[in-house]
Order: C-alpha cells, then structure tokens, then sequence
C-alpha cells in the first residue's frame, strides 16, 4: 500500500488486564476517533501492522483505547512506546498556515538573523496556544532548550520543504 499516513499518537503503556493502552494524542480532532476506526503501527500501513479500535475514551491530550486485536496486558505491553498512524486521506483539511503536529516536530528553528537554534523536539499544548520545545545539543554535551510560543508574532516562517522554520526572538526566550 502507497498511501501516505500521519501520526496521530504514541501507545504510553497499558492499562488495566483486557488489553487497553493509554495513548498521548498529537490530533487535534480526537472526535475522529471513534469505534472501528482503523490505525496502523507503521507510517506505512501494511495490513499487517492495521489495530481497530473497539472503544476510546479521550481526556485531553490522552486517550484509553481497547483494540479488537489486543485482548491482554502482555499483548498491550508489547505495543508500550509504539506509534499510531491514520491514512492522511482520512484526516480533515487544515486551514491555511496550521499544521499537523508531525509536520513541526523535527523542523530546524532559526531566528531571523540565521543562527540555528536547534530541532523542535516537542509541542506543549497549552489552552492558550501550542509551545514548541527547541532543543540543541551544547559544545559541553548539554542541551540548550528554547520555549517558542506558537504565535504569529513569534514564528515569522514555516518551510516543510526545507524543514524550517524562523522565528522571532524576543526577551526572556534565551532565559532557560
């Protein structure tokens, strides 16, 4: 199968002893998630890696699932740390400027005079807005980490071709 996926979430471990696996959502649309939806374990949908999904309960950025697959803690366990992806065909459009999380996550983050800041690692979702977690490895082995709030003020361009994206800094953002 050719088809192009997306992320939507990754399986955090197992809950209770039928099977069901807690999940951290990268959606914005968990509503589309709903019974006898099909995931995939793998960005390239083979039958083989193919979970339907026998009931979810969605809290926030986290959902429980029961796949029909999965029937035990020990098969629950052994998906612990794997990722879920939908057929991007399944997925509604965005509007124009927004983005699917898996498309952010990895972008180089440059301000406007050039410098490389670093990788985005993570998006913190907030009520307010998304804040993506930049971070670069330092000349003494640590990490430099960058908070950059999602906002047009801040994040001047996004280039998904050349996975960049430029940003404005501004005061405090170099604080951490």
């Amino acid at each position: 199968m050719n088809l192009k996926s997306h992320q939507i979430g990754k399986i955090i471990k197992p809950k209770g002893i039928k099977g069901e696996v807690l999940i951290k959502l990268f959606t914005d649309f968990p509503k589309n998630l709903k019974r006898n939806t099909v995931l995939y374990l793998q960005e390239d949908l083979f039958e083989k890696n193919r979970l339907l999904i026998e009931k979810i309960v969605c809290d926030g950025g986290i959902a429980t699932i029961k796949f029909y697959e999965i029937n035990t803690r020990e098969k629950a366990q052994e998906l612990k740390g794997s990722s879920l992806f939908i057929p991007s065909c399944k997925s509604p459009k965005l509007p124009a400027n927004s983005y699917w999380i898996y498309q952010i996550i990895g972008l180089d983050v440059y301000d406007e005079n050039d410098r490389h800041l670093g990788k985005i690692e993570e998006i913190m979702r907030t009520k307010v807005n998304d804040i993506y977690i930049v971070r670069k490895e330092g000349d003494t082995c640590k990490k430099k980490e960058y908070l950059i709030p999602a906002i047009k003020d801040i994040v001047k361009k996004i280039d998904l071709n050349s996975k960049k994206m430029v940003i404005k800094m501004m005061a405090g953002m170099e604080d951490i």
